[in-house]
């Protein structure tokens, strides 16, 4: 399999710099020479915004374009697209440069990223990814990234949230966004929680985009940001969900998100990122 590691070194529109320095530590730590090992073929494309003054949300969909365009690259070259990013926010630009295919989202992380601007706490986009995925917030600007479309909310499943703002658990409690908690994982393996609504997915969709943001692990186990939670899945489980869906729906393309390096002082984070990227890249269909 030919892979596409698209580097997207951004957080919340600053350069390197938190969660932005992850994607670059994950190929200075080896991704490619881990990706060869498992038989696949690394092609890297980063993205740069040449910008002097760069503001979160202009600096957010400039980027959502330019990896838009990148995923489509890798469908003329009949290769996997993997997005390294600091932000969950660049899955609307994986998403819409898989169009015009009916594109379902299996998305892991311990947030929901269903805020809106008039409900978040924060106004961090970052909170709000899965909410512009489906057309509820950000629509003007999510339709400049060339191909968007919004996803119906049924071809969303949610895996793995636990923490929640109060306004946002009500939207998503009012959506068809699909849920399968880490206790259900914990209790029923991953095929046994995630099974059934991979089956319907299926039935909905040509294939799906498969969004890790790594904060879905538990804290204890491999701290990932300053956002991290305990009581998350172990990293075990999280492979277990990923071979999971991949035997159930095509993967079209794949993100793994919000890795800041800092944290993991003890290098058990980039370890276990390594093996999530390999999984995904061993999962992947060809865009």
């Amino acid at each position: 399999m030919r892979v596409r590691l698209i580097t997207v070194p951004y957080d919340s529109g600053h350069f390197r710099d938190r969660m932005g320095a992850g994607p670059e530590h994950l190929l200075k730590h080896g991704l490619k020479d881990w990706l060869r090992d498992a038989g696949h073929m690394p092609v890297a494309a980063n993205i740069h915004v040449d910008d002097a003054f760069l503001a979160e949300n202009e600096t957010g969909f400039g980027l959502m374009g330019a990896i838009s365009a990148e995923v489509r690259r890798a469908a003329d070259q009949a290769e996997f697209p993997i997005v390294l990013a600091g932000n969950c926010s660049s899955s609307v630009g994986t998403v819409a440069g898989l169009s015009p295919r009916r594109v379902g989202v299996v998305w892991f992380d311990s947030h929901g990223d269903f805020n809106t601007p008039d409900t978040s706490p924060s106004g961090f986009l970052d909170g709000m990814a899965v909410a512009i995925l489906v057309g509820h917030c950000w629509r003007q600007l999510a339709l400049k990234v060339d191909g968007f479309q919004a996803v119906p909310e049924r071809a969303v499943l949610l895996v793995g949230a636990r923490d929640f703002d109060a306004d946002e658990r009500d939207r998503l409690d009012r959506s068809a966004v699909g849920r399968v908690s880490e206790t259900a994982v914990q209790s029923q393996g991953a095929d046994g929680a995630l099974g059934v609504a991979l089956q319907a997915l299926a039935r909905e969709v040509d294939g799906v985009y498969v969004h890790v943001d790594l904060d879905v692990l538990d804290a204890d186990m491999a701290p990932v940001n300053k956002f991290s939670t305990p009581g998350g899945l172990t990293p075990e489980q999280l492979l277990d969900c990923l071979e999971a869906v991949a035997r159930h729906v095509p993967v079209l393309a794949a993100g793994v998100t919000a890795f800041d390096p800092t944290c993991d002082t003890e290098g058990a984070t980039t370890e276990v990122a390594l093996k999530v990227i390999e999984q995904l890249g061993r999962s992947g269909t060809a865009a």
